[in-house]
């Protein structure tokens, strides 16, 4: 078995991730042209999947916490407020009862990068399929052949849009999401 990935966001690399604890083989592919290319965002709440997480990873994973925490280097509990609207507010400190894991998204993509080959600059272009299994082409001309194709690449998802062939306006409607995001002025 042979898997390829295309996308090697926290989605691609988490798969990654379990296939090599598992011992399957896989590539992984990229459209960014390194690292650095693009934003990650800010920070991601990990809290009741922790453990989770951790079990599902090759033992050779460096620390979680350590690798990921937004706050470093303060040492400050991380703390997280959710609103639930039959519930009211809840807040949740990082404690042995209930961990938490206030993740920064460019630390944790590079905690999920250990030991990964990721092939950066891998923009697909199609895909091909039959009974001897998955083909996918990029546009620097390059391919690679597996048993089975995993689109991790995002909401505008190339990968789906080649299977169905049907572009992202036919297929997605937008949600209607809001985010509160609060700041503060730290002194002294």
């Amino acid at each position: 078995m042979h898997v390829l990935i295309v996308g090697a966001g926290l989605g691609g690399l988490s798969l990654a991730q379990t296939l090599r604890k598992q011992g399957i083989s896989y590539q992984i592919f990229e459209r960014d042209a390194d690292k650095n290319s693009r934003f990650q965002g800010w920070a991601i709440a990990l809290h009741t999947i922790i453990d989770d997480i951790v079990s599902s990873m090759p033992s050779d994973m460096p620390d979680l916490k350590e690798a990921t925490n937004h706050l470093a280097p303060l040492n400050l509990p991380a703390q997280i407020l959710m609103y639930y609207p039959e519930q009211g507010r809840m807040g949740f400190v990082d404690s042995p009862e209930t961990p938490l894991i206030r993740a920064e998204r460019y630390r944790l993509r590079e905690w999920l990068s250990t030991n990964i080959s990721i092939q950066w600059g891998k923009r697909l272009q199609r895909v091909e399929s039959d009974d001897s299994g998955v083909t996918v082409w990029f546009e620097d001309g390059t391919s690679a052949k597996g048993d089975m194709l995993v689109g991790a690449d995002g909401i505008q998802s190339t990968v789906r849009q080649n299977l169905l062939h049907q572009s992202h306006d036919e297929l997605l409607e937008v949600v209607p999401l809001a985010n509160i995001v609060g700041q503060l002025t730290l002194t002294g």
